[in-house]
């Protein structure tokens, strides 16, 4: 029974349809010539209306299909650029940083954290640099590394120095606690914050450390819609060569 109705269902429908084409040009028929020719022009203006409009979706579409393929051009160039001379700027600005900050501790009474640079200093060197003394030793590390730094010369001890001052430099996080984060909500000082964002340094050296060996990043230019969707890329690591013997 079922499949009787579900035979009869288009049977039907077709029926309906060449009831209605008949109807229409039984109607095309009786219509005088004047009658059918603007009948015509009606059908004529609503396939113009109808065809105009789907021109008009069409071409809005290409239009931004090519400005996103030219923005996609763009941004391949830009990330090119950034592959080739990131790490190298990354570098100068992390030099000039470092000498700017180290000059400036030089001069007694204007680094913003003279006084907790000195403390820590002391502390940490067992008593070896006191007073102003630990803040010269501190200003000419930090100098000694910014010129490394700036030239691309002797860069792995600049960066071991680096990893030296950084110890140090985030150290009162952990020896002067109250200090750095105080009241009952323990939120952090300004001093504090200052410390905490030195993280942003910390791997900013770890990637100018992955160039001792000549390491490099290479530009595989991918489309924006196919790497949105994609997690960070993986650094692929080379193979390890063969032991000798």
């Amino acid at each position: 029974m079922k499949n009787s109705r579900a035979v009869a269902r288009p049977a039907a429908k077709v029926a309906i349809y060449w009831q209605t084409r008949k109807c229409v040009f039984g109607l095309f028929l009786i219509l005088n010539r004047s009658d059918r020719n603007i009948l015509t022009k009606n059908l004529c203006l609503a396939e113009r209306r109808k065809w105009t409009r789907q021109y008009a979706k069409l071409s809005a579409m290409t239009t931004i299909e090519k400005l996103f393929d030219r923005f996609d051009k763009l941004d391949t160039r830009i990330n090119r650029w950034l592959v080739a001379n990131s790490i190298g700027i990354l570098r100068v600005c992390m030099g000039l940083v470092f000498l700017g900050f180290g000059i400036l501790k030089f001069f007694p009474h204007i680094s913003p954290i003279e006084d907790l640079a000195t403390r820590t200093t002391t502390t940490l060197t067992l008593g070896v640099f006191t007073g102003h003394n630990a803040m010269d030793f501190v200003a000419g590390l930090e100098c000694a590394i910014g010129v490394c730094f700036l030239s691309g010369r002797f860069l792995r001890v600049g960066v071991w120095l680096m990893a030296l001052q950084m110890i140090g430099a985030m150290s009162p996080l952990l020896i002067y606690p109250a200090e750095l984060f105080p009241g009952p909500l323990h939120a952090p000082t300004l001093a504090a914050q200052y410390i905490i964002k030195d993280i942003i340094l910390v791997a900013a050296g770890m990637v100018i450390a992955s160039t001792w060996t000549g390491a490099r990043i290479v530009a595989e230019p991918t489309r924006m819609l196919t790497s949105l969707r994609r997690r960070a890329p993986k650094i692929h690591q080379a193979a390890k060569p063969a032991a000798s013997y």
